[in-house]
């Protein structure tokens, strides 16, 4: 998982207040299943969510959608988030930043589940 900010001045963990940003996880799938699977055109979905370190709330970021295709077994979704502020990231605060991964049909039971949590992020102005 990984947070990016363009033209920042500071580690990607360290985000402006004011400036859009994005989060990103790596999805890779490997194994003999891999290649009936990737064809199935299937959903790969992340939500991201983030909690400040003490007390608060959870809160989610938003979330982002790729579908597979045959013979590509990497991808790489990606939320871009307006600015820190407007999804509730307060100045002065550490966030830690959970992304929840599903693969498979909307509407049916998913066929791989799995969470990476960890990422902690800063806001500043």
């Amino acid at each position: 998982m990984f947070a990016t900010e363009p033209n920042a001045e500071y580690p990607d963990t360290i985000l402006r207040q004011d400036q859009s940003f994005t989060l990103g996880v790596t999805v890779e799938f490997g194994g003999p299943g891999a290649i009936a699977l990737m064809p199935l055109g299937l959903s790969v979905r992340v939500n991201f969510f983030a909690k400040p370190y003490g007390l608060g709330s959870k809160l989610e970021l938003g979330y982002t959608a790729v579908e597979t295709s045959a013979g590509i077994f990497i991808y790489g979704p990606t939320l871009a988030v307006a600015k820190p502020e407007a999804v509730g990231l307060l100045v002065g605060e550490i966030f830690q930043v959970t992304a929840l991964l599903r693969v498979g049909a909307p509407n049916w039971p998913a066929l791989v589940t799995g969470f990476i949590e960890g990422l902690a992020i800063q806001i500043y102005k």
